[in-house]
């Protein structure tokens, strides 16, 4: 995904559920409550459906937050990579860290690995970039070359 990411509207659905039409036309359903659980600025929205169909878009479209709740505020860009993932398209930056740390390499070693720059695993970590489908894709096959490697010792 490359660019500014920009929300033109975001609809309350069922509790912890938004539909976000985005300004590239793309429609997502995004599902928040592991989002809300996660971060303790939203655990005023648990269970407060009232509450909740109170979202809102900032005038520019850069970001989500709910009324009456100045801190409560979601990054168009990270709503984006939460759709990304929920749709099956990408994973969440932990578990590019754990796919990294699992395997025992630094972030310059699978920088290399995977045909990336060190400062985009950095990035994809720190959850600045959406991690793509094509590093999924290399991540399944680093492990499935280097497993019979390590198989066969």
């Amino acid at each position: 995904m490359t660019g500014a990411v920009q929300i033109r509207q975001a609809l309350p659905l069922e509790p912890y559920r938004i539909e976000v039409a985005w300004a590239d036309g793309r429609k997502d359903r995004i599902d928040l409550e592991a989002w809300f659980r996660r971060h303790a600025v939203f655990t005023a929205l648990l269970g407060e459906a009232e509450r909740f169909r109170g979202l809102i878009v900032d005038e520019w479209g850069w970001s989500i937050g709910w009324r009456g709740l100045p801190d409560a505020e979601i990054p168009a860009q990270r709503l984006r990579q939460l759709a990304l993932v929920q749709r099956g398209e990408s994973i969440e930056p932990e578990a590019l860290r754990a796919w990294r740390r699992g395997h025992g390499l630094t972030q310059q070693a699978a920088a290399e690995a995977l045909g990336l720059s060190r400062r985009t695993v950095i990035a994809y970590e720190r959850g600045e970039q959406s991690i793509p489908k094509t590093v999924v894709l290399a991540l399944h096959g680093y492990d499935a070359t280097t497993a019979p490697r390590q198989a066969r010792g």
